[in-house]
């Protein structure tokens, strides 16, 4: 990275404003033809027999990145050009610049206001990939639906999807780090990833492969144990994503939790209703997983900090049934766990 920026610097640094200035309406027209008719009439030719549709080859037509292929390219040349004696060589790295300096602000302005005219931006907010099929999972996914939140759950065993699919939620049968994948799944449907499986240095992996993607901020793994076992056992703390739920519960915990009668309770805060007196009333036994803003926001809980929800937002937690004589809060509602495949 240090060095493809480099080369912009380079490039930059060698241009002087006099060649800038002695590029004329042949260079403007050159840039115009490369911006509106070369690049498309290029995704035109290579997009047959594909299943792109007409709008989405304008923008793909229209977005081109140049940069540090043509830049470097056109440094190397300049050079070699100009030493043979060829009197327009000196102009190469300044139409370079040109080219990418004007690409950039171009598309740069623009890819957001062509997408939304042609109907190519994602309408509903990210959505969460649940990476393991188990009950704790499922009940997740549910919750995240009801939100009207796009979910997946993905599993490299097809009975651990049984259930899941049984609920209608998509599920995705396959190694999720697989090429393959790449090639199904549409991953920018998803701003948050949740590694919940029975392995804690697969759930690593996954969020670390995943991390660059989704951003290491947006996920999540289950039971993170970098702080128990002798040093060979832990994890690097650069490794994996945060951990989920305060106090750290391991994915066999939280299952069993939901075997003798837990539930996933969903509660509305109201200016009535607000996030102190929810602690207040069920103290710390109910773990908050995370809180819906509205919009379709999510904030998921970590071990580390507290959480804040206002008025207005839902809180998604897993906890015992009522305790006689509470009195229910506003839009609270809690399915039962379901019964083990």
């Amino acid at each position: 990275m240090l060095l493809v920026s480099g080369v912009f610097v380079v490039l930059t640094a060698s241009v002087t404003a006099e060649q800038m200035l002695s590029l004329g309406w042949r260079d403007i027209a050159f840039v115009a033809v490369l911006l509106f008719a070369v690049r498309p009439l290029t995704i035109a030719l290579s997009s047959l027999g594909t299943e792109l549709t007409l709008k989405e080859k304008l923008l793909i037509g229209w977005i081109a990145p140049r940069g540090v292929v043509a830049v470097a390219v056109s440094g190397l040349f300049a050079t070699a050009l100009s030493t043979l004696g060829i009197e327009d060589g000196a102009r190469l790295a300044p139409l370079a610049f040109l080219i990418v300096l004007s690409t950039v602000v171009l598309h740069g302005f623009s890819i957001g206001p062509l997408s939304r005219a042609l109907g190519l931006t994602m309408k509903s907010p990210p959505g969460v990939l649940i990476v393991g099929g188990g009950r704790f999972a499922r009940g997740l996914a549910e919750r995240i639906q009801e939100l009207e939140l796009p979910v997946m759950i993905a599993d490299r065993n097809w009975n651990r999807l049984r259930l899941a699919r049984e609920a209608r939620i998509p599920v995705y049968y396959g190694e999720i780090l697989s090429e393959a994948a790449e090639h199904h799944v549409d991953f920018a449907r998803f701003g948050h990833l949740v590694a919940a499986t029975d392995n804690d240095a697969y759930n690593a992996l996954v969020c670390t492969d995943f991390g660059p993607e989704i951003g290491r901020s947006n996920c999540y793994q289950i039971g993170r144990t970098d702080h128990q076992g002798p040093d060979r056992a832990r994890i690097s703390f650069t490794l994996g994503g945060r951990t989920l739920v305060d106090g750290a519960p391991s994915l066999d915990e939280l299952e069993a939790r939901l075997s003798s009668g837990w539930t996933f309770q969903k509660t509305r805060l109201t200016e009535e209703y607000t996030y102190q007196r929810f602690r207040e009333e069920r103290g710390d036994t109910p773990l908050v997983l995370f809180v819906a803003k509205p919009g379709g926001r999510l904030v998921f809980a970590t071990a580390k900090g507290e959480i804040k929800a206002d008025p207005g937002d839902t809180i998604v937690a897993i906890g015992p049934g009522r305790l006689g004589g509470e009195a229910p809060a506003p839009e609270d509602a809690s399915i039962p766990a379901a019964p083990l495949p």
